[in-house]
């Protein structure tokens, strides 16, 4: 699942663009932005961009920050899936 403080209409339209198979989640009040401590400070409008793999019992098992390396951001979740896939898998 993805979240951000954009707008429902938003998400739709990024979805649809990018085929994305996930949900995507408006957080406007940024409710979810300060319980995961991923706001920027004052000066910079948008959240940082992090990303959170939770397994199927609600448990973080890697958090993924790449504000300055944006362009390993994708590969480094992915492999983190594979792990975490293989993980389940195993068990």
């Amino acid at each position: 699942m993805g979240v951000s403080p954009d707008s429902l209409q938003s998400h739709r339209m990024f979805k649809e663009a990018n085929g994305l198979p996930f949900p995507l989640a408006s957080d406007a009040d940024q409710r979810v932005i300060k319980l995961y401590d991923v706001q920027r400070s004052l000066l910079i409008k948008r959240p940082k961009r992090v990303t959170y793999l939770i397994d199927r019992e609600g448990v973080v098992r890697g958090v993924f920050r790449h504000e300055l390396a944006i362009g390993g951001h994708q590969g480094d979740v992915l492999q983190g899936l594979k792990t975490l896939n293989d993980r389940d898998s195993d068990s």
